[in-house]
Order: C-alpha cells, then structure tokens, then sequence
C-alpha cells in the first residue's frame, strides 16, 4: 500500500508540472480558440486585453484553471459587446511563454499563472 501511495504521489506531481509547463510544438502556431473573456485592460468601455479561461468566471472566485488551459490575449483592434458569461472564439498568433496575470476586481484581486500569450486578430461569438 505505501508503494502505491508514493506512485500517487509521484503522479501527482508529474501532472502538477505538466499543468503548468506550455506546449512548445505550438509556439508560433496561428490559432482559434473558444473560451470565456476576463478582462485586464480597457480602451473606454472596450476590452483590449483580457484572459481567455474555459469557464465562466474561472480565476475569480474560485480555483483558476491550470496555466495551460489559461490564454493571455492582446489585441490593436479593441473587443466591444462581448460579455463574460458569452463564450467566444479568439483567433490569433500563440506565443507558448508561462507569465503571472493580475485581475483587479470589484471585490479584490485575483492572481493567474498563464502558458500561452495570443496575439489576436478575430473575435467571433461563439456558436456550434
């Protein structure tokens, strides 16, 4: 049984580093991802950077998600009528490199690690 548990254990903290290392096959990759928006910066009432998580509110008031299922996007043309509870595609350059986000809310702040940055260049709602 303690041989078991030491495995657990070892499992565990493989998959622990897993979660937060990026997949480097797809560095440079242009892409389109579906996912729900946190905003970190405005231009007026318009999002021009935010966190795209794949739930909604995820990285707020509960556990965030690991940094590999975590995108930090950028974009020049600002994203408007969008809300956080309406998932959304994002299109876009993905640049594989883990970096720490901070959300700044009405109730506090909230830290997230991130595996992916995007550079975006399509915005879409997101239908089947």
């Amino acid at each position: 049984m303690d041989n078991l548990l030491a495995r657990r254990a070892e499992i565990a903290e493989r998959n622990r580093k897993l979660a937060e290392t990026a997949n480097s096959s797809l560095d440079g990759q242009t892409v389109r991802i579906p996912g729900y928006l946190l905003p970190l910066e405005f231009s007026g009432k318009e999002i021009t950077e935010f966190l795209l998580v794949p739930w909604v509110g995820a990285c707020i008031h509960t556990p965030p998600p690991p940094p590999n299922q975590i995108v930090h996007v950028k974009s020049d043309k600002p994203v408007g009528n969008v809300s956080m509870f309406a998932p959304i595609w994002v299109t876009g350059k993905l640049t594989a490199a883990v970096s720490k986000k901070s959300l700044y809310l009405v109730d506090g702040e909230s830290n997230s690690n991130t595996a992916y940055s995007l550079k975006a260049s399509v915005f879409e709602l997101y239908k089947e």
